[in-house]
């Protein structure tokens, strides 16, 4: 995992010595450790915006009509999955 950081972090213009890497080519991790909770705090918000919006798709089919103006069958499983999948990103 570091070694995939280091190069996303290359790639995005970020110096050697940002990164912990001395002249040696050693690294000393500092940076690196900040870099991968910042990686896995972005990870955990797009988590959350997906949940969020795959919730929202289940709440269009919990209210709506179908072609003959009554609700879908399914409804109320629809409240109940959008329930699941909302309570899954709180600890």
């Amino acid at each position: 995992m570091s070694s995939d950081l280091i190069r996303m972090a290359r790639e995005a213009g970020a110096p050697d010595w940002w990164l912990g890497i001395g002249i040696d080519g050693q690294q000393s991790g500092s940076a690196l450790v900040w870099v991968g909770r910042l990686a896995a705090s972005v990870a955990a918000a797009a988590a959350e915006v997906e949940r969020e919006e795959c919730a929202k798709v289940c709440d269009h089919y919990a209210t709506a009509l179908d072609g003959g103006d009554n609700h879908y069958l399914r409804s109320a499983e629809c409240r109940q999955a959008a329930a699941k999948i909302r309570s899954r990103g709180q600890v």
